[in-house]
C-alpha cells in the first residue's frame, strides 16, 4: 500500500501537472490525492490476493491507508521546503494501513474459521 500510494500520488500530480494551467494548484493536488487513495485501494486488493492481508483486514487496511494518507498529505505540505518530509510523510500510508489491518482483525474470526473444518 505504501509503495502504491506513493507512486500513485507521484504519478496523478505530475499528471495534473503535465495537464498545465487549466488545473491550477489546486488541481495537481487533487490529482495527486485522487491517484494515491486508488493506489492504497489497490495496493490492499493486491495485499489479500498475494496472501498478506486476509479479505477480512481488506476494508479496516483501505480506512486507516486512506487515513495515513491524509496525514501524509498535511505533512507534505506543511515540510516542502524540505527533501525528506514529502518522501518520509509517505510512510504514513503504510502505518495507517497496518494498524488498520490489524486493528480490524478479529481473533474471533479466526478461531471460529479454524474450528469449522474439525
Amino acid at each position: 500500500m505504501w509503495l502504491m500510494g506513493s507512486i500513485g500520488g507521484t504519478v496523478g500530480a505530475t499528471v495534473a501537472h503535465a495537464l498545465g494551467h487549466g488545473v491550477g494548484r489546486g488541481g495537481v493536488l487533487f490529482g495527486g490525492f485522487a491517484c494515491a487513495a486508488l493506489g492504497v485501494v489497490a495496493g490492499a486488493y493486491f495485499g489479500v490476493r498475494i496472501g498478506l492481508l486476509q479479505p477480512s483486514q481488506r476494508l479496516w487496511a483501505i480506512v486507516g491507508g486512506l487515513l495515513g494518507l491524509v496525514f501524509a498529505c498535511l505533512v507534505s505540505l506543511s515540510t516542502l521546503m524540505s527533501l525528506t518530509g514529502p518522501i518520509l510523510s509517505t510512510l504514513l500510508i503504510a502505518l495507517g494501513a497496518g494498524l488498520g489491518a490489524v486493528m480490524g482483525h478479529s481473533a474471533h474470526e479466526t478461531l471460529t474459521s479454524a474450528g469449522e473444518g474439525r
